[in-house]
């Protein structure tokens, strides 16, 4: 079978290297790099024969993983090789990056020992592996989930981070507000603004949670119409509630907590304004 395997970066840098058999010298990984990954001319073939030596390549991404042969062998059983230990190191570490093979170099050897042993293929089962290997890999932290740490940082919810999910699709909420009036010494109010006063709050069944949005919202419709309206002398929100309040059909958007217990009763400022 194959008489070595090496695992580059795209600059040539040997990441990994394992030999198994004595016909195969170090010194092949240097023929490999200077042959194939710094020719001159892209080289497109997956087999290269350097000085009687085969050469059997796959490249993922920017890492390089090469199989080391002297002797006649089948060239299907390597590459199949080489395809089932990418995706044996995917399901302990995820991607196969520079970084996360630097991560995980000792987990990689181990792998490595199990799945190959004298140059022939032993098992590449993940299952069978994780019986016999027991470490867990490090992943590094993907573009998709470093973008949601930024949108939960930079975005309009900061404090509350996304994918939280509850087992009731369900909210009690108890509003209070304040008022605040502002009027002159001849009794004249100041600001014609309106805020109304939530008398009957009457959730309708369940709460719309809207998860897709990238964090949930809460929609109460108020009904019956509220009856009584005060003056207000300030637009200020809670930063629980969402400043585009649909207050024609007299609905309130707001934003929960991260945090919270089927007896809780989150008190929410609103000033609705009409």
């Amino acid at each position: 079978m194959i008489g070595g395997l090496f695992i580059y970066n795209h600059k040539g840098e040997v990441l990994i290297s394992r030999i198994f058999r004595d016909d195969v010298s170090r010194n092949a990984a240097d023929a490999f790099r200077v042959n194939v990954i710094h020719a001159r001319q892209q080289v497109r073939s997956p087999i290269t024969i350097i000085a009687r030596t085969s050469f059997f390549h796959v490249k993922r991404a920017n890492i390089w993983v090469c199989a080391v042969a002297r002797r006649n062998v089948n060239a299907a059983m390597v590459f199949q090789l080489l395809h089932a230990l990418l995706c044996v190191m995917k399901e302990y570490f995820g991607r196969v990056t520079e970084e996360n093979i630097k991560n995980n170099f000792v987990l990689i050897y181990e792998i490595l020992d199990e799945v190959i042993d004298y140059g022939y293929a032993q098992n590449t089962d993940t299952g069978t592996l994780r019986t016999l290997i027991t470490q867990a890999g490090t992943r590094s932290a993907t573009k998709e989930e470093t973008a949601q740490i930024t949108n939960q940082v930079t975005g309009q919810i900061g404090w509350r981070r996304e994918g939280i999910k509850y087992r009731r699709n369900e909210l009690f909420l108890d509003i209070m507000e304040s008022v605040n009036l502002l009027m002159s010494p001849q009794g004249t109010a100041l600001l014609p603004c309106l805020s109304m006063t939530v008398l009957i709050v009457i959730v309708e069944a369940p709460c719309a949670l809207n998860p897709a949005s990238g964090f949930a919202f809460i929609v109460v419709q108020l009904r019956p119409r509220p009856l009584f309206y005060y003056l207000v002398s300030s637009d200020s929100f809670h930063p629980l509630s969402e400043k585009s309040l649909r207050s024609q059909n007299f609905i309130l958007v707001c934003v929960i907590p991260s945090k919270w217990s089927e007896v809780d009763a989150i008190t929410v400022e609103f000033n609705l304004i009409v």
